[in-house]
């Protein structure tokens, strides 16, 4: 796996994300980008059972609850992981939505290593290729810990 923050390349546990205010931005700090290429052949293999699972747990929310949001995945019929790496809307839809975490666990420290300077906190893009998956979105320079003593919250 290749992990960059600000264009430049980073040890994978330099990069750490908080547990809680995922995709919140209200804390003083620096934020700046990251970006995470990861082999296509080891995401499939590392998030293949994790991926099963959600759309069980999908499908059942679909048995309970017929009037819900349009979902690209849904409209996918749930295909294999490795067809949904094949579209932008469900590759975005499926990591953005429902697997980050996951993707965090099985490619990055956890919890984070003492190394860890880069606070991954959005997923903003998400894109396949036939050899990769890229993720990239924002952060806050700052290791472990940054969330509770980075400044006052700007919310």
């Amino acid at each position: 796996m290749l992990a960059k923050v600000e264009d430049n390349p980073v040890a994978p546990d330099a990069l750490w994300w908080p547990a809680m205010n995922f995709d919140q931005f209200r804390w003083d700090g620096t934020i700046g980008r990251y970006e995470l290429r990861i082999p296509r052949a080891d995401f499939v293999q590392r998030l293949s059972g994790v991926y099963a699972q959600c759309v069980r747990e999908l499908q059942e929310d679909d048995r309970l609850v017929a009037d819900q949001q349009r979902s690209p995945l849904r409209d996918a019929g749930y295909p294999s992981l490795e067809t949904v790496l094949d579209n932008a809307e469900t590759t975005f839809e499926l990591v953005e939505v429902f697997i980050y975490e996951n993707v965090f666990e099985a490619f990055l420290p956890h919890p984070p290593s003492a190394k860890a300077r880069f606070m991954i906190n959005s997923v903003d893009e998400v894109a396949s290729t036939s050899e990769s998956v890229l993720i990239r979105g924002r952060g806050y320079h700052g290791g472990p810990g940054f969330a509770n003593c980075g400044g006052p919250a700007a919310g």
